[in-house]
Parts: structure tokens; C-alpha cells; sequence
């Protein structure tokens, strides 16, 4: 189930978006509140899919529904206005019963009119009409994630310990984790015999304030030709030659930061087709960084 902060903000809300179809003339201040409610699951560990940035899957989007029972307090100066403000609460929600549904509404079934009462005190008149309301409500979620896979140690015949036949390599698609264990190479190549464009450089990254890194070095390889940049550190790589992309994602405690390069571009004007021995390469100019400092570097072809 969601967290108790995220079920409050749901009920806020659902109560606040409800409140947007009381009738104006309902007085002194129509309200609507709950008085009856169970939290559902919604699919498998309240899982409804994944959000990404840029390039980078980095957190699931996930889910609960509140089954409830909400009140509509309505208010008028004569009994016959009440009944009035309460046919018109019920055209506002039925006329905008497909927006509702796009808002996480996914029930909104009339339950109940109570008799009108007079509120000597107040010299009006009260009417509580009831919904029976099926709300659902979406959240991010990192899974308590520390980190992206970057990499996937593999080891072939395992049915020796230590095998002089044993072999062992990493797994690491188009992406490569540059951190204070090391900083390696992403190398890019056509993959199969079938010409590739290189579309996007993305970079995932959390930087500490106080350092800067070591040299970046792009190049790209193509027809025999190559065309490389070293650019002077690596803040001046991911936050000023990558362009910085809105928004930001909690790995680990810490706040990463999304940027994108786009080809062709200034320092490529030519587009790169990966074909045969064609590469394209990003190298760190250390082997590890020297520092706390995280990146993920992923192309995008």
C-alpha cells in the first residue's frame, strides 16, 4: 500500500477536485468530506508502469485506489433552493463525468439524498447528499533504487568453481556508469550489418558542488575519417556541451540531473552512420573518478 503522506495527499485531491462542482449558490460554505473509506491495490505491487528521463528508466509509477464514500453539504436560505442546489451538483458531475474519469474517477454513483433539515442557528437550510466514489491516484516510486544497471557481470561454465575454461564479461547494452570504481570507455557500433544513425547522446548525472573532473574525450570514426573534442572537465561535459533537461531524479539519497546531446551538432555537423568499423567513443581521461561524484552515459541510435 502507498505511504500515509501519499494516501493524505490523494484524499486532499480527490475532496479538493469534488469541491470544484458545488453549486455557487450553496451557502454559507458547502463543503464535502468523507465518511467512509478503504485504501485498494492497484496491480501487481501497486505497479502501473515506469517514467523515464530523457533515455533512462529511473522510477515506477505506481498507484492506489481509495473506495469511498463522500459527502456533499448544501446549504440554502429556503427549503426548495436546497433541493435545487442538489440537482445542480448532480448535472455538474454527470456533465463532466468523462473529464473525471481522465482525473482518476473511475466511479461516481449518486448513493444517497438525506431530508432536508433547518438550521435554526444558522437560519438555513442543510441537505447531505452521498457519492459513492472509486478514486484512483498515481505516485513515483524509485523501489528504494541506489543506482541504474549499468552493467551485468557474466560468467559462463559454472559448474566448476575458478574452470581454467571459465569465462567472464559484462553485459552493458549502450550505457556505461562512470563513478570512483571506475570510469570506462562507451563505445558505440552498428549493430549487425544494417547502417545506424547516432541519434542522442543522454547523460544521468549527480555532480558534488565543490568538484569539476578530469578531461572528456568525444570521437567518432566514420568512413576512415575521425572527429574528436576534449572537452576540459567533466561539469563542463554534462552540464554546458550536453544541454540540461528540466527535472531531477533521487537515486541514492542524492539528486541527479538529466542532459542531452543531439547529432548532428556543432562539434558533429555531419551526421554519424555506424556502419562497418565505424565508432563513436566517449572517454573519461582517468580511470575512476576522484570523487563521490555518479554518471550514466547511454546512446541512443
Amino acid at each position: 500500500m502507498a505511504t500515509g503522506v501519499i494516501v493524505a495527499r490523494a484524499i486532499t485531491d480527490m475532496l479538493n477536485r469534488l469541491a470544484d462542482f458545488i453549486p455557487p449558490a450553496a451557502l454559507p460554505d458547502a463543503e464535502v468530506s468523507i465518511v467512509g473509506i478503504t485504501e485498494r491495490s492497484v496491480g501487481l505491487g501497486n505497479r502501473c508502469g515506469t517514467d523515464t528521463s530523457g533515455t533512462f528508466t529511473t522510477v515506477a509509477m505506481k498507484g492506489g485506489r481509495l473506495d469511498t464514500v463522500v459527502r456533499f453539504r448544501l446549504w440554502a436560505s429556503q427549503p426548495t433552493d436546497v433541493d435545487l442546489n442538489a440537482n445542480a451538483l448532480h448535472s455538474n458531475l454527470l456533465q463532466n463525468l468523462d473529464t473525471l474519469w481522465s482525473e482518476g474517477f473511475l466511479k461516481l454513483e449518486g448513493k444517497s439524498v438525506a431530508p432536508t433539515d433547518y438550521m435554526p442557528q444558522l437560519d438555513s437550510w442543510l441537505q447531505n447528499v452521498d457519492y459513492h466514489v472509486l478514486y484512483e491516484f498515481r505516485y513515483e516510486d524509485s523501489d528504494g533504487a541506489e543506482s541504474l544497471i549499468a552493467r551485468i557481470p557474466v560468467d559462463s561454465d559454472l559448474e566448476e568453481r575458478d574452470s581454467p575454461d571459465r569465462e567472464s564479461f559484462e553485459v552493458t547494452d549502450h550505457m556505461v556508469r562512470w563513478d570512483s570504481f571506475g570510469a570506462p570507455a562507451l563505445i558505440i557500433r552498428a549493430d549487425g550489418d544494417r547502417p545506424q544513425q547516432l541519434l542522442e547522446l543522454n547523460a544521468l548525472f549527480f555532480l558534488p558542488s565543490s568538484w569539476n573532473g578530469g578531461e572528456v574525450l568525444l570521437s567518432a570514426t566514420v568512413g576512415g575519417v575521425t572527429v574528436s573534442r576534449t572537452i576540459s572537465n567533466a561539469r563542463l561535459f554534462f552540464e554546458t556541451v550536453l544541454i540540461p533537461q528540466p527535472g531531477t531524479t533521487e537515486l541514492g539519497g542524492d539528486s541527479y540531473r538529466f542532459s542531452r546531446l543531439e547529432f548532428p551538432n556543432p562539434i558533429f555537423p555531419e551526421p554519424i552512420i555506424l556502419t562497418g568499423n565505424a565508432v563513436f567513443q566517449v572517454r573519461y581521461a582517468a580511470v575512476a573518478f576522484d570523487s563521490p561524484a555518479v554518471a550514466y552515459l547511454h546512446a541512443l541510435k
